[in-house]
């Protein structure tokens, strides 16, 4: 049997299994922002927000965090127009529930009867992102903590040399002394 005879079947088995967000984009309407044809579940969950609420013009300023970002999205638009697409744009997201998120986007475009459409793999990366600052963290403490380390040794190192100082004055003042207080 031919995968291509399990058809809606294998589509929708497809679409729920897959564990990266999956959005297609179609054409571009008047304000230059692409018709969302297909919303998988997982981006549900990575933005909180529906298909619906994602074709929505108002959906590029409250997802998108800031300006850079929201020009890397209208760069993605141009690639859907231009047909070409790009590996792995990172891109800071605000979801529905107001967390902000990381996520990773793919892009390829595809023509379908005379149709650029873009279709976009996207990741949530914020836990990466999270161990990566975690880890960014360690080494600056590690970095300090051995920092620290010399200094205590240089610490250690100038407090025997003023012993040993102290010990040699001590003894060198307390010969002449000993000799004149002799001669008294």
């Amino acid at each position: 049997m031919n995968i291509y005879d399990y058809g809606d079947k294998l589509y929708k088995i497809i679409m729920r299994g897959i564990s990266e967000g999956l959005c297609v984009f179609g054409n571009m309407d008047s304000s230059n922002h692409p018709a969302v044809t297909l919303w998988n579940d997982r981006m549900v969950e990575i933005t909180g927000y529906s298909m619906d609420e994602a074709t929505s013009p108002e959906f590029d300023e409250r997802v998108f965090l800031d300006d850079s970002n929201r020009i890397k999205k209208s760069l993605l638009c141009e690639n859907i127009k231009n047909g070409s697409g790009f590996d792995a744009e990172e891109f800071q997201i605000v979801r529905k529930d107001g967390c902000i998120r990381s996520i990773l986007v793919s892009l390829s475009t595809v023509e379908i009867d005379d149709n650029r459409m873009g279709i976009a793999i996207v990741k949530d990366i914020t836990e990466v992102k999270i161990m990566e600052q975690k880890l960014r963290e360690a080494e600056d403490l590690k970095m300090r903590m051995d920092h620290n380390e010399r200094v205590l040794e240089e610490v250690v190192h100038f407090d025997m040399l003023k012993t040993e100082f102290f010990a040699n004055i001590s003894h060198e003042i307390r010969t002449p002394l000993n000799v004149i207080m002799g001669a008294m």
